[in-house]
């Protein structure tokens, strides 16, 4: 049975150097096989590009043209070359700046990232997603009429592989969400309801029993699945140097119940909202799709894979085949040929537009590097991004077989569209304003002040 493959589009950023007979033609020289589809990004790093009720449209850059495209432009180039269209919601919103719909991690301290559980965050959501296919399917079926291309609207994807940072520090585990909306839908999932928050809001607590804090990172116990049991939990705590609770006050068995609780409700949590989403898209036959990492339990998704096998949740997942293997039965899946699916490639596109964004390098963690370390940093993610690359024609040999009939199991891949050559021209051309760290030996306050209204954009020497 012949592979089936799809192209995944990461940022629309990627158009401004290859248009999309370009990108068709690399993928199949790529990987020898014939693609069915193309998946564009419902909202890129820089904002939503097509008309809606919430924000303004952001234009894209086309290679070969010079007016600027909007969504439905970009549907109609690949559109006419008969492929079909898939969309993907990256609910993470980092352009919105309203503190309102920013996430809070366990110590009350908020990031610039949307809650994905909350009631104005699956409004937006929603609302972008319905928009979105109603364009793709107009244009779509333009394509038919135009050029007798047998396109359609195949699905929607949500992207939950960075829902839920988290991060460490002095070997405290910060992770979200949890403002007020958070805690009252894990409260209502939990046996505990509100004093299952005790047992975090500590240190050491729980999580400490299957994370920890590595320096570069968060190093992990990766055998959580579903029905682990909190003798399990606890004797690997031990084996592999995690906090086990055993010569400490807190009984181990009630640190790890807690642990299991949480995580089952976390997963309940998102699975709720995924369904909220889906539903209020009131899709006509798109296939619902979830995008994971491809962990037993993905801590920045908050979900179980084995229990996203459900058509109750959606019609089909997409995760990398590396990570772990899986029996996905009920539902079909696509292998993503890119080591944690898309959570390396959403952080290069999104460090690349904060690095040209004004208000980022003014009022963010940005504003206090140089220009030159924002550079080295764009540098650092590039790397990064491509060395999660999977692009050898073994690694698509040795992917499980393709389920025959199709109704369940493995249906093809999923390929990225982008290599190091348009990596590196992205990186060169971005151009880094200056932080409030650039010069530190003036200290004049008219100069800082010129300097802060730069910044934002504005002109300096004007009264405002």
């Amino acid at each position: 049975m012949p592979e089936k493959s799809l192209i995944y589009v990461p940022d629309m950023a990627v158009l401004s150097q290859r248009n999309a007979e370009e990108i068709q033609r690399d993928h199949h020289k790529r990987w020898g096989v014939a693609t069915e589809g193309v998946v564009l990004p419902i909202c890129t790093a820089t904002g939503v590009p097509f008309k809606n009720d919430f924000t303004a449209e952001k234009t894209i850059r086309y290679k070969g043209r010079a007016e600027e495209f909007l969504l439905g432009n970009v549907v109609a180039e690949f559109a006419k070359l008969g492929l079909d269209i898939y969309l993907t919601l990256d609910p993470t919103l980092h352009f919105i700046k309203s503190d309102s719909l920013h996430i809070v991690d366990i110590s009350g301290d908020s990031s610039a990232q949307a809650c994905f559980s909350k009631k104005r965050t699956k409004k937006l959501l929603t609302h972008l997603a319905k928009k979105a296919v109603e364009i793709a399917t107009e244009e779509c079926a333009r394509a038919r009429g135009t050029h007798g291309a047998d396109a359609k609207t195949a699905g929607v994807a949500i992207d939950l592989t960075d829902i839920l940072p988290m991060g460490a520090t002095n070997e405290r585990i910060e992770l979200t969400c949890f403002c007020n909306e958070c805690r009252q839908q894990l409260a209502g999932y939990a046996p505990r309801g509100r004093r299952l928050f005790g047992y975090f809001e500590t240190f050491p607590n729980p999580w400490n029993m299957t994370l920890k804090d590595a320096g570069s990172g968060i190093g992990q116990i990766n055998e959580l699945d579903w029905n682990i049991s909190p003798e399990r939990i606890i004797g690997l705590s031990k084996m592999k140097g995690f906090e086990s609770f055993e010569d400490r006050e807190q009984d181990p068995h009630e640190q790890a119940t807690a642990l299991i609780e949480y995580l089952h409700a976390r997963h309940t949590q998102v699975t709720e909202t995924v369904k909220d989403i889906f539903a209020g898209m009131e899709l006509n036959g798109e296939k619902r799709i979830l995008i994971t990492e491809g962990s037993h339990y993905d801590w920045t998704s908050g979900t179980f894979l084995e229990k996203l096998d459900d058509k109750g949740v959606c019609d089909e997942l997409w995760f990398d085949p590396t990570a772990n293997e899986f029996d996905i039965r009920k539902v079909q899946y696509r292998s993503f040929l890119w080591k944690r699916s898309t959570y390396f490639l959403n952080a290069f596109f999104q460090f690349l537009n904060q690095s040209q964004d004004h208000y980022a390098r003014t009022y963010t963690g940005l504003a206090r590097h140089t220009v030159g370390e924002v550079e080295q940093l764009l540098k650092l993610r590039m790397r990064q991004v491509l060395s999660a690359a999977v692009t050898e024609k073994l690694d698509l040999f040795l992917l499980p077989d393709l389920d025959e009939e199709g109704e369940a199991g493995r249906i093809g891949f999923i390929s990225p569209c982008i290599d190091e050559s348009i990596c590196l021209s992205l990186v060169e051309k971005a151009k880094v304003p200056e932080g409030t760290n650039e010069d530190k030996g003036n200290d004049d306050p008219k100069d800082m002040l010129d300097k802060l209204v730069g910044l934002m954009g504005l002109h300096p020497g004007t009264n405002y």
